[in-house]
This record gives C-alpha cells, structure tokens and sequence, in this order.
C-alpha cells in the first residue's frame, strides 16, 4: 500500500514537471510560455506582494501626481483645471495603456529602430498575466523580446487592479516609454527622471532567471 501510494506521487510531480511547448502564437495558454518565430518566450510572473507594491507605486507617483487620465483628454465633460490637464498629457507621451494602444506603439518601435533608431524608445511592458484568453496578449513577448524590453508580469487579478488606477474597468498592459540620453533640455525633464525612477523600480522585481 506504502509503494503504491509513492508510486502515485512520483506519477502526479512528472506530470506537473511536463510543459506543452505552444508550436504556433494560438496554441499558448499562458503567458509564462507563447510562441514566437524566435522559439518559446518564457516569462515569469513576479510575486503577489510585488504586484501589489508595483501597482500602489504606479498610482502615488506617476497616474495621481500628474493626473493621468485618458478620459478627460477625450471628453469635454470632466472638468480638470489646465494645469492639471497639461500634467496629464505630459505624462502621455511616457504611458501608453491598453492593448490597441500599446501594440501600435511597439510595432512602431520596431520600424524606427530598423530606420535607424530614436532616442525615445519604450523601456519597459507590464502585463496582467489573468486576461482570458491569454492569445490576447501573446504577441507582446515576441515584440517585447525584439526590441530589447524587460517585461513584468503581473498575477492574480492585475488586470481589475490596474484598471482602478487608471479609472477604467480594467487595463491588460501598459508601456512605459523614456530617452536613451538623459534629457537635461527637455521640458519634461521632471517626468523623464519620474518615470525612469519607476521603471529601474520596477525591474528589479523581476524574477532573475535559473
């Protein structure tokens, strides 16, 4: 009865170490693993207590300090002072949140670098790992993997969570985007140090690889 029973949890942790490799960008179910024409693309999410960390510090220092919200840019209805509402905008050209968003300026990216090259650039993806299907968001590891951008992914339910920061029902991804030089005559310069400040934050948490 002992063997029997050893015999069955050797079984049950072989089956947990085996991993379907996804041959094509609909076959992967999750995001930890897609495909890609450069071969899988792992990626491992950070842990809970940093998700939570990541997305509170998101909110006091960058979206509350300036602002930052898409809706008031679109609609005349929301009343924001302009001073306000220039924070807001400042701070768009460094976030872009939202699947359509965030995958033309990455595909746009990639054909400035084949050009030649910017010196604003995106420098960092976060990713909610619990967006159903994950196919959805499949196509930014391969993107994120050819321009040379760390990506962190977010577990649990990052998607809810990172829509109240931004007053949205949910937000799936966002992308950060920051100078390859410092910026020392930019007017934005206070923002440039802000969002860069985050994003070396941010990076760190991500899990080294074995």
């Amino acid at each position: 009865m002992i063997r029997s029973e050893h015999s069955e949890g050797q079984k049950r942790r072989k089956r947990k170490k085996t991993v379907k490799v996804p041959q094509g960008t609909i076959d992967s179910e999750s995001l930890e693993l897609v495909a890609s024409i450069m071969g899988p693309i792992r990626t491992s999410p950070v842990s809970n207590l940093d998700r939570d960390i990541i997305i509170d510090r998101l909110r006091i220092e960058l979206v509350d300090k300036y602002y930052f919200n898409y809706y008031s840019l679109q609609s005349e209805r929301t009343a924001l002072k302009n001073s306000n509402e220039n924070k807001s905008r400042e701070l768009c050209k460094y976030l872009k949140v939202g699947v359509n968003e965030c995958t033309r300026a990455l595909e746009a990216s990639c054909q400035l670098s084949e050009d030649g090259g910017k010196t604003f650039v995106p420098i960092l993806v976060i990713l909610a790992r619990d967006l159903r299907p994950p196919t959805i968001l499949a196509h930014f590891p391969y993107l994120c993997k050819r321009l040379d951008i760390p990506i962190i992914l977010l577990p649990g339910k990052a998607s809810s969570d990172l829509g109240k920061v931004f007053r949205r029902k949910s937000a799936s991804v966002i992308v950060f985007f920051g100078y390859k030089r410092r910026c020392i005559d930019s007017d934005d310069v206070e923002i440039s140090r802000r969002v860069s400040s985050y994003v070396d934050f941010a990076t760190s948490k991500i899990p080294i690889k074995n």
